[in-house]
């Protein structure tokens, strides 16, 4: 804790015999007050001399400075896709292997889960998960509004990448400028869109 001063304490050389001087001459040089006692007139000439030190010193405008260390830890903020298009067994895998992180990193991260589908939520809140939507961009959009200036240490998505609502994850920039890994979830082989399974055409053809 420090104690600073807007105008410069030079000023005290200045205050002090100024005040003391004033004090004496109210007391001792101009006082008519013979039934006072020395050690009286002493004691309110201290009072009297302590009351103006001190108005005169908050002229000065003091400042008390206290400075406080908190340690903050980063927080690690892991969105699991909650969609139906994620199995099951591997959303389960997923939450296991989530409260290990949060046992292991405990001590470095503040883990905070967020499952998402139509939109993100916090672990626990009242508001259910849309099931039936996955939405990558709201996720990016929660790291912006839900996290606002607190201090992320990065950004985990699981995630099946299945993506049937709302914005392309990647034009959402995140303000925090943290960083964010994907775990993969869901069947990793790679299916075809479009299947040609029969042609018709004439044997012959005319112009």
């Amino acid at each position: 804790m420090n104690i600073t001063f807007e105008h410069n304490l030079a000023w005290l050389w200045l205050i002090i015999p100024i005040t003391a001087a004033l004090v004496f001459w109210l007391y001792f040089y101009r006082s008519r007050e013979e039934e006072w006692t020395q050690r009286l007139k002493v004691i309110l000439s201290t009072v009297r001399w302590t009351v103006i030190f001190v108005l005169c010193l908050l002229l000065l405008i003091p400042n008390l400075i206290r400075l406080i260390e908190e340690v903050e830890r980063p927080r690690l903020v892991v969105y699991t896709d909650e969609s139906v298009s994620v199995p099951k067994e591997e959303r389960e895998q997923v939450h296991a292997w989530l409260d290990r992180v949060e046992e292991s990193l405990s001590e470095r991260y503040e883990v905070r889960h967020m499952p998402f589908g139509a939109q993100a939520v916090h672990e626990g809140s009242a508001s259910s998960v849309d099931t039936l939507y996955t939405d990558l961009g709201a996720v990016m959009s929660s790291v912006n509004e839900d996290f606002y200036g607190e201090n992320i240490g990065a950004v985990v998505v699981a995630s099946d990448g299945i993506q049937n609502k709302g914005l392309d994850p990647r034009y959402v920039p995140l303000n925090s400028g943290a960083r964010v890994f994907t775990l993969s979830l869901g069947d990793t082989s790679i299916l075809a869109d479009i299947e040609l399974s029969q042609l018709l055409n004439n044997r012959l053809a005319f112009l």
